[in-house]
């Protein structure tokens, strides 16, 4: 009915350099990532501002796995539902292409949004090297009654590995 108008891209701006341009009708909105990121999973949510009566804003979800020297697989872990006083385990595996240690680690933990002190006593790690320049990890996800609700955290790595001091893996589940 009329000409649609960007207003204003709404983005996190450590992770993306955005831009965009009319062509004809059509907006092409350009996306790219920013140089040097910790290895890791990327779930973020653009927000594109225009006069659109119907939808004034028109979220974009972006998904990336960034992958360097040392990869991680899976990207992320996926806990799913899990009750209180229960617990759910996964596991991931690091790999190289040169012998690398783990050095420590820092959990991040949000439930519905709100970040949780103490996520220790609500997250237990364990590594084992394997052969290969390989290391193996069994991650348990406790939940413990004190929180509901949608959970997201983040485990961020220092390693030896120079080009690669941190990685970051991301973790999602629900606790009812």
């Amino acid at each position: 009915r009329k000409d649609l108008l960007i207003e204003k891209v709404k983005y996190n701006e450590n992770l993306f350099d955005i831009g965009y341009t009319k062509e004809g009708r059509d907006w092409v909105i350009i996306t790219k990532l920013k140089p040097n990121l910790p290895i890791g999973f990327i779930k973020e949510t653009i927000y594109v501002k225009t006069n659109s009566i119907d939808l004034p804003e028109l979220p974009i979800p972006v998904r990336a796995s960034v992958k360097g020297k040392i990869t991680s697989f899976p990207a992320y872990l996926e806990f799913g539902s899990i009750v209180k006083s229960s617990s759910s385990n996964r596991t991931l595996n690091f790999t190289s292409n040169s012998n690398f240690d783990i050095l420590s680690h820092k959990i991040e933990l949000m439930v519905n949004g709100a970040s949780i002190d103490n996520p220790d006593k609500t997250v237990n790690l364990a590594i084992s090297p394997m052969p290969n320049h390989s290391k193996k990890l069994s991650l348990e996800l406790m939940n413990t009654g004190q929180f509901q609700g949608s959970v997201h955290g983040k485990i961020i790595f220092e390693t030896s590995n120079p080009l690669h001091k941190n990685l970051a893996v991301d973790f999602y589940s629900f606790f009812r």
